[in-house]
């Protein structure tokens, strides 16, 4: 999970969002994990 914000956002994970996604992950799947992360507002809000 820690990669996924890593190679996504270039930030490492606090350990809130790690334990959210996960737990998302396990009931909807990693695919649909990493839809939510590629769908935030700070993925296509660059500075």
């Amino acid at each position: 999970m820690a990669r996924l914000f890593v190679l996504a956002l270039s930030r490492p994970a606090t350990k809130t969002e790690i334990d959210l996604v996960h737990a998302y992950a396990k009931r909807h799947g990693m695919a649909a994990a990493c839809r939510i992360v590629m769908n935030g507002n700070e993925f296509h809000f660059v500075e």
